[in-house]
């Protein structure tokens, strides 16, 4: 982002140039040619602060981003785990329920004899 305000800054300073020069050439005097060419203090500042602001809410973003994919892979992994847990409960059930019958069916042949 830095590079990209330097190459705006310095794309901004040769149009300035440039304008001074055409200015000059059509006879407004140097000094105030010259004064296209510095920029106000303030508008430097101002610019700076503009700057600075970006900075801060481009951070304020990135966090936002970084907690909501935190949360987002929080509840993928709740989620699989979720659905492991029932997978594995379901094979447990399935294991009971054979367990159960081979019981009923040695309890009934046992009383049977």
């Amino acid at each position: 982002m830095f590079g990209q305000m330097e190459h705006i800054q310095t794309s901004y300073l040769k149009l300035l140039g440039e304008v001074a020069f055409l200015r000059a050439s059509r006879g407004v005097d140097s000094e105030r040619a010259m004064e296209t060419l510095v920029p106000e203090a303030s508008e430097v500042d101002r610019l700076k602060q503009e700057l600075e602001e970006s900075q801060r809410k481009a951070r304020r973003l990135g966090e936002a981003l970084e907690e909501r994919d935190y949360a987002k892979t929080h509840v993928e992994i709740k989620k699989k785990t979720a659905v492991y847990v029932r997978h594995q409960m379901d094979k447990e059930h399935a294991a009971l329920v054979k367990l159960l019958g081979e019981v009923a069916h040695l309890h009934k042949s046992l009383t049977a004899a």
